[in-house]
């Protein structure tokens, strides 16, 4: 008798009396686990949930590195950037050493968080150019507000001048060491905008996700 197979996911039923089946019932269990992968990963894609944060964002709050004089009055406030359509905060500065205007922002973990996703922090921003000596954006997440930053992200820069990109933050550095994560506790993001001579760094929306 010839080798049947099943409707759904074509696994093969060997004949009564087969010989050399092993290859076939093989090949059935790696269908299978394929297909659990699959199951896996889709159901994990749906427990994610976002919160975004545009500009201006709720709970957050501007402070300045308290040297210099020339830092303009635009920072701390939204802006719209007509050429990328879009809202963000604004930082330059004309002294000719960077200067540091730090933009913190506080979030709540809901009641229904239990985890990070694999990209659990994605922040965008856009620099006037590639070179981290002229304008840069340094990112520091804080559990509940105290203490030394969970993790750091530094020195980041458009890949391309004047161009948004994305900062992220991934699950693996923002649960790096004996730092636990639960519903209830405070996420508090600092932005740090460094600028020299007149270099701009814009921040636009800041996306969270978890499961």
């Amino acid at each position: 008798m010839a080798t049947t197979y099943t409707t759904n996911y074509s696994l093969a039923k060997p004949a009564e009396g087969d010989l050399d089946w092993d290859a076939e019932v093989n090949g059935n269990f790696d269908t299978i686990d394929g297909q659990m992968k699959s199951n896996a990963d889709a159901a994990a894609t749906a427990n994610v949930t976002e919160i975004v944060l545009a500009p201006e964002f709720a709970g957050g709050g501007w402070h300045a590195d308290g040297s210099g004089s020339a830092i303009t009055d635009e920072n701390g406030t939204v802006k719209f950037d007509g050429t990328d359509q879009r809202n963000c905060y604004w930082m330059e500065c004309s002294e000719a050493s960077l200067k540091d205007f730090t933009l913190q922002v506080e979030v709540k973990l809901p009641p229904n968080f239990t985890d990070w996703d694999t990209s659990a922090i994605v922040i965008d921003f856009c620099t006037e150019t590639t070179s981290a000596s002229d304008q840069a954006l340094d990112v520091a997440v804080h559990r509940n507000r105290g203490g030394s930053a969970v993790c750091t992200d530094t020195g980041n820069v458009s890949g391309s001048a004047a161009t948004w990109t994305t900062v992220t933050i991934s699950e693996t550095s923002i649960e790096s060491g004996p730092t636990t994560w639960a519903a209830g506790d405070v996420l508090t993001l600092k932005l740090t905008c460094k600028s020299k001579d007149d270099n701009y760094v814009k921040v636009g929306a800041i996306t969270i996700s978890y499961e």
